[in-house]
């Protein structure tokens, strides 16, 4: 029994050694920077795309090769999370500024960012505070998206609709949606064809009351204001369209139409085969498209919304962990993703916009790609509204990025007829100003500032009553400074940048 013992532990002993002896850094002399993101298979591309960059601009050893490895480790933001929290957090993380800056997991980019050309002035304005916290930068796109509907024209031209506008109203959404709907479905038993994908997101609720003048948060970010007359209208519109014009399958209905199978049901198999003419994605589902084994004419157009134009900008972000072994060495990956060739990469592979829009801007491989003359405008539009109207998901910074999302509990509750809008909604506004309160209960630093702030929002208040303009330093909320700028109502000194 003994000499099995020490046999076992012989054995054990060697299969260690010769695992610590196979890993990367073993193999090599080369500092290694471990990138955790997602494993698709472009990142492994990229990481080869690192090397060569790396080779093309010099950054080599004595033996001429890359004087760091990237290597990628599979992570998704819950364990990216926890690991970044617990010390193992790699070099590199696919992260959002906004969640782990407070936090204090991430070096603070701002001034070696200003040097390498990847500032926020080298990205797009409505993406800056989504790679900042407190005025301070901590963070780069890898890439970005601006969701809108994009249309299949053979779907819609097949029941004699020819084109549709890239802006419309809800009216308009409503009676073009009405009109595919009647013919596309004429004769038939039950409905098989939508005007579009399922309805109950927060995304098109958020956008459509914006575009009447309000947010989820104030001014300041201090308190929840989804309870307001655009809201409630916004989200009985959804309903409507739902369940009312059919315009959009209910949950029910979708969950019935992937049980069916057939094409394979989710939103893109009903979109390729024409069940829903339109689905809400970004430029990045190019991806998934373009290996179709019809290609589909596309036509991108704007949610519905009324007189102030937005949609919502998001980026996959990369942070440079305040853990890392290698920080310096670290800083090359982020002039990587400022590099042309890495946004000549995104731009050729449709994995969203490049991180830098000056690469998008007036180039044809960009704007029409050879070769995919059937995606039509869709990459122009993207680029067009990432430069001028998108802006950034609402959000709090007195509300924990892990919290509930209570607008979406609040939608499916109100879509399972468990209340009116304004009922469900309130509860929603009340949960959210509940959370923020539970925050500033564990965080006495914070609260000092939310009292600060809560402080102006009742000197915004006054000023709103008396129809005056909000100085634009008052104003914290990314939505409400574009809103009062574009408006008129923003009161702005010579040396403030809105």
């Amino acid at each position: 029994m003994k000499q099995i013992f020490a046999i076992t532990l012989l054995l054990l002993a060697g299969a260690s050694l010769y695992t610590w002896r196979t890993q990367p850094e073993q193999q090599t002399q080369r500092p290694i920077i471990r990138w955790k993101s997602d494993p698709n298979p472009q990142r492994y591309e990229q990481v080869e795309l690192f090397n060569q960059w790396c080779m093309e601009n010099g950054h080599v050893d004595e033996q001429n090769k890359p004087m760091i490895m990237l290597q990628l480790d599979a992570a998704n933001n819950q364990s990216s999370l926890i690991q970044a929290i617990s010390g193992v957090g790699g070099d590199i993380i696919d992260a959002q500024a906004q969640l782990f800056a407070p936090m204090g997991v991430c070096h603070d980019i701002t001034a070696f960012a200003a040097k390498g050309n990847f500032s926020l002035e080298d990205t797009y304005p409505g993406a800056r505070s989504l790679l900042s916290w407190q005025g301070r930068q901590y963070a780069y796109p890898c890439n970005v998206a601006v969701a809108a509907f994009w249309f299949n024209l053979d779907t819609l031209a097949r029941f004699g609709i020819d084109s549709i506008p890239a802006e419309w109203t809800p009216d308009e959404f409503e009676t073009i949606g009405r009109r595919f709907v009647e013919r596309a479905n004429a004769g038939l038993a039950r409905q098989e064809f939508f005007f579009c994908a399922p309805l109950d997101n927060t995304y098109i609720l958020n956008c459509m009351a914006r575009s009447q003048g309000v947010d989820l948060f104030n001014e300041t970010m201090t308190a929840a204001t989804c309870s307001e007359q655009p809201f409630i209208d916004a989200m009985a519109r959804l309903y409507k369209w739902t369940f009312v014009d059919k315009l959009a399958p209910s949950a029910a209905e979708m969950a019935s139409m992937n049980a069916e199978g057939g094409y394979g049901g989710g939103n893109f198999s009903q979109l390729q085969y024409g069940n829903f003419a339109a689905i809400l994605t970004g430029r990045y589902a190019l991806i998934r498209f373009r290996t179709f084994s019809r290609k589909i004419n596309f036509a991108t157009a704007q949610v519905p919304m009324h007189d102030f134009k937005n949609l919502i900008i998001s980026t996959r972000s990369a942070i440079l962990y305040k853990g890392s072994k290698n920080p310096e060495l670290t800083k090359l990956f982020f002039a990587f993703l400022a590099s042309k060739t890495y946004n000549d990469y995104i731009i050729k592979e449709a994995d969203g916009l490049p991180p830098n829009p000056k690469y998008a801007c007036a180039n044809p491989d960009y704007l029409q790609p050879q070769g995919y003359e059937n995606e039509g405008r869709s990459h122009a539009n993207e680029l067009k509204w990432a430069m001028n109207i998108a802006l950034p998901a609402p959000a709090s910074p007195y509300c924990k990025a892990t919290d509930n999302n209570w607008l979406v509990y609040a939608l499916k509750k109100y879509f399972n007829d468990l209340g009116t809008a304004e009922d469900v909604l309130t509860e929603a506004e009340e949960r959210f100003n509940r959370a923020i309160q539970e925050s500033l209960q564990a965080n006495p630093e914070m609260k000092k500032n939310w009292l600060e702030q809560v402080q102006i929002q009742q000197k915004i208040e006054e000023l709103k009553k008396k129809g005056q303009q909000i100085p634009a330093h008052w104003i914290s909320n990314p939505f409400h400074r574009k809103y009062y700028l574009e408006t008129g109502k923003l009161l702005i000194k010579a040396e403030e940048n809105p």
